[in-house]
């Protein structure tokens, strides 16, 4: 049943670009596909420092904190002071698999609700529960169509107003970091933050 639902979600994505072409504009949706800030190259490893270079990384509320690097994930990842919601920014070779495995990767996660699902040929974003959770994920195809980048998001869904512009302003931001530091990801394992 999944893999019809992502079958019927591509070709709906497809022919509303083809439509959206044709009439010489593109719609955006919910988080949007605005182009705003820069994406991260997010910290050094040795001290645990953000660098301040990006305007992605700026957006980070100052008080969450960077847990340390994982041998196993490709990726950073920032916890608020409460432990209560994290965000987590990672990259990927789009030459490991399909758009469609990687859409279907974002979009269906076992134990969710999804609420919220857009996007077009290059990019696809799915919100929703898991559990009293939301959560948010966004992919975006950069760097010539050669990498995914990814941000995701969890928080306690009684804290949605509080979350819902950082979330926003985020997600343009991974939009407009689509073809900023285009280097390959690390050979390391690339796998979506762990869910809490």
């Amino acid at each position: 049943m999944r893999a019809l639902l992502v079958m019927m979600l591509i070709v709906a994505i497809i022919a509303e670009t083809a439509e959206a072409r044709k009439r010489r504009h593109h719609r955006h949706y919910g988080h949007g596909n605005t182009y705003a800030q820069a994406e991260p190259s997010l910290a050094d490893q040795s001290t645990g420092r953000l660098e301040r270079r990006s305007n992605i990384a700026a957006l980070i509320p100052r008080d969450w904190q960077l847990e340390p690097a994982d041998d196993h994930w490709q990726g950073r990842r920032f916890v608020s002071p409460a432990g209560t919601a994290w965000l987590a920014f990672y990259a990927r070779s789009a030459e490991d698999e399909s758009r469609e495995e990687r859409f279907k990767a974002i979009a269906f996660v076992e134990d969710e609700e999804v609420t919220y699902l857009r996007g077009e040929r290059d990019w696809l974003a799915v919100s929703g529960f898991r559990g009293d959770q939301i959560f948010y994920r966004k992919v975006v195809l950069a760097c010539s169509e050669r990498q995914w980048r990814h941000i995701a998001f969890e928080y306690p869904a009684k804290e949605k107003r509080k979350f819902d512009q950082l979330v926003s302003r985020m997600s343009r931001a991974l939009d407009r970091a689509r073809d900023e530091d285009c280097r390959p990801p690390s050979p390391k394992t690339e796998a979506a933050p762990a869910v809490e």
